[in-house]
């Protein structure tokens, strides 16, 4: 059910009461009943972010949760955390030139809204991380490596993770370097360093992830290769290079390889 809301100045959504910047809004279903809370999150002033969650209560709307943030935030994800008909978001940002993920998960316990999982440590946080909700879990990762948050009832657990590309996926015809990183950033791969790989037109290339240890970066180079579904397919006929740079910046102990795609 969708209840409207009044655009009168005593509408708690409505911008002129707030005087705030509006970012974003949504309707979810934290408390899994037929009408979903309303949440808005504003910039009233510098630094200063706010989220408001109103749940639709005695036939008026009410203010059930509300949060200022120091940094920039939004809504990463939106799921069935709790594996039921209630609804969690995801609430965080990329930080910084290394776009560093941190976030934290909002959900409907215990009659009111509580932060279910808190991953804003200014100390952590995921490098070039990418955050996605598949069957009410959450997968976090950085390049190749993450967790997943799995809800076990009063909390999240954690489990690490690699992130590769699906097996499934690779034909006979694809090339796959299988490679691991050492503690000390040594990059030991199934094709040699500096090889040079010639490639038809309808082949991939697979990057498989042997182990857990120090985050790597790959940079594709040339406009000959890019990404889809974490292998690099070729978009037409040249040269390029790929880099697998161990730690994310350790460019010393970096490899390479040259690529060559035949008309």
């Amino acid at each position: 059910m969708f209840i409207s809301l009044p655009l009168h100045f005593e509408n708690p959504f409505s911008f002129a009461y707030n005087h705030r910047t509006l970012i974003e809004e949504k309707q979810i279903f934290f408390t899994g009943k037929s009408i979903p809370e309303h949440i808005q999150i504003t910039n009233p002033s510098f630094n200063n972010y706010v989220i408001t969650i109103s749940s639709f209560i005695g036939n008026k709307w009410v203010i059930v949760f509300r949060k200022n943030y120091n940094i920039p935030v939004k809504i990463l994800a939106i799921g069935h955390l709790l594996r039921d008909k209630r609804q969690q978001i995801v609430i965080g940002n990329y930080y910084g030139s290394s776009g560093t993920l941190r976030f934290e998960v909002l959900g409907w316990s215990n009659e009111k809204v509580k932060v279910l999982l808190n991953q804003f440590n200014p100390n952590e946080g995921y490098s070039f991380g990418t955050i996605d909700i598949k069957n009410n879990i959450i997968y976090v990762s950085s390049s190749t490596q993450g967790k997943i948050y799995l809800w076990e009832g009063k909390n999240f657990i954690s489990y690490p993770y690699i992130d590769n590309p699906n097996p499934k996926l690779i034909r006979n015809n694809d090339i796959v370097i299988y490679y691991v990183i050492s503690k000390d950033n040594k990059v030991i791969s199934s094709i040699p360093n500096n090889s040079k790989l010639i490639l038809k037109q309808d082949q991939r290339i697979f990057l498989i992830r042997g182990n857990f240890g120090p985050v790597e970066r790959v940079l594709i180079s040339g406009n000959i290769m890019d990404f889809k579904d974490k292998y690099i397919y070729i978009t037409q006929a040249g040269k390029g290079i790929i880099n697998i740079i161990p730690n994310g910046h350790d460019t010393k102990h970096s490899i390479s390889f040259d690529v060559e795609v035949l008309p």
